[in-house]
């Protein structure tokens, strides 16, 4: 309950409370919230003394892709199920046809037909301090109405259901994947798995075979199909035995001790 007081400038009580900025510094980096300071323009002096200003790259890129994104964001979820055919002008244009937009009772936002017009961007020119200042909120409060549109939009299409068309869940996986590769090594990456796989293959190339003559390995390897032993050419045992004997011409390899 409200209750009233009388004032005296002699005892004046003002009830006053610190002050606490609402500026963070989430809305310092936001292209749709940011403020412009001194710090954006640049100043070019003309030789008649006359002054144009311009804004810096970084500030009118991040605003004019902003708007950008959020106008794809649009397009997609209206031709989430087209975009993959370039034949249809809804897919390769952005077009979306009116009557998407009647589905959920909201009229086109202004962003798209924005879109259509503009290709370069218009706040990267030189001009007067007031124009590139008044320029820039405009497009901010494009984009901010923009935003709450979509939120609008959203809330339609979950109480309306799927058939409006609309599918913003299609906008979040439109995003770049990339494969994971695995490398197979004896070892742990800490370990240095290749140093360690070389090494353990060195070691069962030399150590491995000591001590074993081909025919311990023949007889190891048993009878039937599929267990066949492919000897080294020159290296074996058998290729020093028999250095006539061609191993490339299929014949069978007799061991005759």
């Amino acid at each position: 309950m409200q209750a009233v007081e009388l004032y005296n400038p002699n005892t004046p009580n003002l009830h006053l409370i610190l002050f606490a900025s609402t500026y963070s510094l989430s809305e310092d980096v936001n292209p749709l919230n940011y403020q412009l300071t001194a710090d954006d323009f640049i100043v070019l002096t003309q030789a008649d003394g006359q002054l144009f200003y311009a804004l810096d790259p970084s500030t009118t890129t991040s605003l004019f892709w902003a708007l950008h994104r959020l106008a794809h964001y649009i397009m997609k979820a209206a031709s989430h199920k087209l975009h993959n055919d370039p034949s249809i002008l809804f897919a390769s244009e952005g077009y979306i046809p009116q009557f998407y937009f009647d589905r959920i009772n909201m009229c086109q936002p202004d962003i798209l037909t924005i879109q259509d017009q503009v290709f370069l961007n218009p706040l990267c020119r030189y001009t007067t301090r007031e124009n590139l200042s008044a320029w820039y909120c405009d497009f901010q409060t494009i984009g901010r109405l923009t935003v709450q549109w979509i939120q609008t939009a959203q809330c339609q299409t979950l109480q309306l259901g799927a058939g409006t068309g609309w599918n913003w869940e299609a906008c979040q996986g439109l995003r770049l994947e990339y494969p994971e590769c695995h490398l197979i090594t004896t070892g742990n990456a800490e370990e240095g798995g290749n140093d360690s796989f070389a090494d353990d293959a060195s070691e069962w190339s030399t150590e491995g075979l000591d001590g074993w003559s081909d025919g311990e390995l023949m007889s190891e390897m048993g009878e039937g199909e599929g267990k066949e032993m492919v000897l080294h050419p020159f290296e074996s045992t058998y290729a020093a035995h028999y250095p006539g004997f061609d191993t490339f011409i299929k014949q069978p390899l007799i061991y005759n001790g």
